[in-house]
């Protein structure tokens, strides 16, 4: 019986050539490491979006160290025909979430939605699922990691509205850490990570066993929620004061 071939997930030239481009106009954010000393090649990373346009996936691209190549899942109305992705940006995106006029939203969205999915499918983006499709999600991601890629995710439940702080993590990175584990052996490092856009900051935190969480007797919804306090903790000990800092000194200004 024949093996069913495995999805490439080297990025298409003509993407980093993008990348270049965007890098003119969008400044990489500076990396904050909480732990110097261990800086996993391979992991797969927690991240929340931290940046309001849909452009979040090259913010992301020009932040994550070169010496790290990984995959993005993201999504999976982004990664839809055209006007699947022009709906899902213009209702969810621009008109929920950052309340946007109808007008703003339509025209925003209308030429944003022209690129998203040009630049998941050069950025070789795997589709996130929250139905039976998922087990392809994670047939995808085990090849990624498989051909030593490491993954980027977004945790945080997008029925929510984009916060600094998180209400729920979905537990899919967990089976992921797990499956991955009972087929390889490798117990990959999970690294819980937060983006800040007001700061341009992204803080990668200690990594972490899922494997070792379960072992505890921990549920995947346990673990997950693990990861969502260590994500939100780096929010409050490495954005959070800087910010309050900066708000000080506009008020102390505008007084004077």
């Amino acid at each position: 019986m024949k093996q069913k071939k495995q999805r490439k997930f080297k990025k298409s030239r003509f993407f980093g050539f993008c990348k270049k481009i965007c890098s003119l106009f969008l400044r990489p954010a500076k990396v904050v490491y909480e732990d110097e000393s261990d800086k996993p090649k391979q992991a797969i990373f927690l991240t929340n979006h931290g940046i309001k346009p849909l452009l979040g996936i090259i913010r992301h691209e020009l932040t994550m160290p070169k010496d790290v190549p990984f995959v993005t899942i993201g999504t999976h109305e982004l990664c839809n025909p055209y006007f699947k992705r022009l709906k899902y940006g213009y209702t969810i995106h621009y008109r929920l979430r950052l309340g946007w006029g109808k007008i703003r939203a339509f025209f925003a969205t209308a030429f944003i939605a022209i690129f998203l999915g040009p630049l998941y499918k050069m950025a070789r983006v795997i589709p996130s699922y929250r139905d039976v499709r998922s087990t392809r999600t994670v047939k995808n991601a085990t090849d990624a990691l498989n051909q030593n890629h490491s993954i980027l995710l977004y945790p945080e439940n997008l029925e929510h509205l984009y916060n600094n702080v998180f209400l729920e993590f979905l537990p899919g990175f967990v089976f992921l850490a797990q499956y991955y584990y009972k087929k390889t052996g490798k117990d990959i490092p999970v690294v819980p990570c937060y983006f800040s856009y007001q700061l341009n900051r992204f803080i990668m935190g200690k990594p972490m066993s899922v494997i070792e969480l379960l072992e505890s007797g921990k549920t995947r919804a346990e673990v997950a929620d693990i990861f969502r306090i260590k994500v939100n903790n780096l929010y409050t000990k490495y954005i959070q004061p800087t910010i309050a800092e900066k708000e000080a000194k506009f008020a102390k200004y505008n007084k004077a």
